[in-house]
């Protein structure tokens, strides 16, 4: 239950940053909420997945193994593929 909640949480807070990105203002607020409220998320997640044994280093595994690949995935996306392609800079700088 604690589980769905977070989500909900998670995507209620990232529509809400959405729509004030798309404001341009409070963007190191709403950074700092969006860490906040994901960093809770995955507490309660490690919390949950304490049994006391070996339930926190799986979740930290897995985690670790995540980051990882999101890694690889944004290397690939970037470097290999040029999916993002940078801006031209403004003409008066």
């Amino acid at each position: 239950m604690a589980f769905l909640f977070n989500t909900f949480l998670l995507v209620l807070i990232s529509s809400v940053t959405d729509f004030i990105f798309s404001l341009g203002h409070f963007q190191i607020l709403t950074f700092v909420l969006m860490k906040a409220v994901y960093n809770y998320a995955r507490s309660c997640v490690m919390y949950i997945m304490d049994d006391g044994g070996s339930g926190l280093m799986w979740g930290g595994c897995s985690m670790h193994v995540g980051a990882g690949i999101g890694a690889l995935i944004g290397f690939v996306l970037t470097t290999v593929l040029k999916v993002f392609e940078s801006e031209p800079p403004c003409p008066g700088m």
